[in-house]
């Protein structure tokens, strides 16, 4: 694992956190910015049907590698995509009322995630100009069912647990969450939490720095 100061990271923080604001920190990053997509993996999860789930569950693995194998054996906990009851432990997970209530309000909240993308873009833009050596992964969205919020995969794609941002007044968290936690899980804490876990992934970051965002992963 990379070393970096940990004067260097708040200061990388900073930047991401006030990239639409003038601050004195500014550099030119027009020569480091890529545009960011995120892969909508929960969107394609639910395509999934009982009639074709082979086929469907090998375009998956194509598109997300070990991504799947990832989010499906150690954050949903069905096993081994290989293993034989593997396809009826997910289509239970597809017919589950909850968790498909749960995908339904991700798809209200997050309908539009220009916004994120556009912050996270500037965020990897200073990433690129002060650790070039970082390699920067790919990103896609997950629902986890109030799991883990964020996944990185051994082919470095790095997912958000969408459902852990919902808004401080939805519902549900009240019987999950401290109160202390609710207002970092919103729309808005998104992007900063996403840098903070990549930062935390390439650099020596604590279980305590961790925890200090509220969120575990």
């Amino acid at each position: 694992m990379k070393k970096c100061s940990f004067i260097l990271i708040p200061l990388l923080l900073l930047f991401c956190i006030s990239s639409c604001t003038k601050n004195r920190f500014a550099i030119d990053i027009k020569d480091n910015f890529e545009n960011v997509k995120f892969a909508r993996f929960d969107k394609d999860l639910l395509q999934i049907d009982s009639f074709n789930i082979e086929n469907q569950k090998a375009e998956l693995q194509e598109v997300y590698g070990e991504f799947f194998d990832d989010y499906a054996s150690r954050v949903m906990l069905l096993g081994n995509v290989q293993d034989v009851d593997f396809n009826d432990y997910l289509l239970g997970l597809l017919a589950d009322s909850m968790f498909l209530e749960i995908n339904k309000e991700v798809d209200v909240v997050f309908e539009n995630m220009t916004a994120i993308e556009e912050e996270v873009a500037v965020a990897f833009a200073y990433a690129r100009h002060y650790f070039p050596e970082v390699e920067i992964p790919r990103l896609a969205t997950h629902v986890s069912g109030f799991n883990q919020s964020f996944i990185l995969s051994k082919n470095n794609i790095l997912s958000v647990s969408l459902d852990n941002y919902l808004g401080s007044d939805y519902a549900p968290y009240s019987q999950i969450a401290y109160e202390y936690m609710l207002s970092g899980m919103t729309k808005d804490n998104v992007a900063p939490d996403l840098v903070f876990a990549f930062l935390s992934t390439s650099f020596d970051v604590t279980p305590k720095d961790i925890d200090k965002r509220g969120h575990a992963w």
